[in-house]
């Protein structure tokens, strides 16, 4: 299936997306806090495509909130 992108007389250069909330989302959820750092890793992934589809030249992600106790070595072995 061929993708439909819309077209854009000006676009930004360079964009930028704090992603926050996938331990809450996979909690809601009653998921393990592992399983919304995987779907976040799905959307980072889709939404990095679809910037360089529309050619978006520069994509910034913010990714982790630092917490007392975040074992960030793990979350960086699940993504």
């Amino acid at each position: 299936m061929e993708k439909k992108i819309p077209e854009f007389e000006v676009l930004p250069r360079h964009i930028g997306f704090i992603m926050d909330g996938n331990g809450r989302w996979a909690k809601m959820r009653g998921l393990e806090r592992s399983a919304g750092h995987v779907e976040g890793a799905k959307a980072f992934r889709k939404i990095g495509e679809y910037c360089a589809d529309l050619g978006i030249e520069y994509v910034t992600f913010y990714a982790f909130q630092l917490k007392t106790g975040t074992d960030l070595k793990k979350k960086f072995f699940l993504l």
